[in-house]
């Protein structure tokens, strides 16, 4: 726009030389005119790309907010789902738990040990064949308090979940059934996450339901032998 008008002033002196006085007046007003005329035409145009560019913005902006709002339903939608997996989860977790109190309940086993340490090295002593009984100078109870002394075997179980490559070849079964549930979490974690991100029901992961299944029967399988008196 400045270049435009600072033509017309170039032009208006131009004219003023070469003219006569008389038409100064008409001139003066014509090149006024002219240069008005330009700016209007040059506001009109900036006024229309700023419309244009609102416009576009407030587009954006609406496009923005519809997306936000589906974010907040799906964020509701998966609390919602996940929050119902966790109260699944707890319930089977307090079935497992009052399963295990049934089983130490026989007293069958010393209360000093009834632990998962304690309870899956018995178990591997006995099927290994390492020994046959659980009480006595070479029971179970002896072999396992003989390798704590000797460092053989790992007593806290946070130090096993810190350690577990350590405690493959002295406490391998407690290694076997911590490796299998890690594996177990994993894909269940990995289950979760896929259909998180894909927006799916968790309602309708046949994993879940798998999980739930076979903890259900094995806390089942439990308490009948304990009803039958095999335990």
């Amino acid at each position: 726009m400045g270049g435009l008008i600072l033509f017309a002033i170039v032009l208006c002196i131009w004219v003023f030389a070469k003219q006569d006085i008389k038409y100064y007046p008409q001139i003066l007003f014509v090149c006024m005119a002219f240069t008005f005329l330009l700016g209007v035409i040059n506001i009109s145009k900036e006024n229309h790309e700023i419309d244009d560019e609102n416009k576009r913005i407030e587009n954006n902006n609406r496009h923005i907010r519809e997306k936000n709002e589906k974010v907040k339903y799906w964020i509701k939608e998966e609390t919602e789902a996940l929050q119902n997996e966790y109260n699944k989860l707890s319930r089977k977790l307090e079935e497992t738990q009052d399963t295990l109190l049934q089983m130490y309940s026989l007293d069958v086993i010393f209360p000093k040990y009834r632990n998962i340490i304690a309870v899956s090295s018995f178990y591997e002593y006995l099927l290994s064949g390492r020994c046959d009984k659980l009480e006595g100078a070479e029971g179970a109870y002896n072999i396992f308090e003989s390798e704590l002394r000797m460092n053989l075997i790992i007593n806290k179980i946070d130090d096993v979940i810190k350690h577990l490559e350590k405690i493959e070849q002295h406490q391998y079964m407690l290694y076997s059934a911590i490796q299998e549930n890690n594996k177990q979490v994993n894909q269940l974690s990995g289950e979760l996450t896929m259909l998180v991100n894909n927006s799916c029901q968790i309602e309708e992961n046949t994993r879940m339901t798998e999980y739930y299944a076979w903890i259900s029967a094995r806390n089942t399988e439990a308490v009948k032998w304990k009803e039958l008196g095999l335990l």
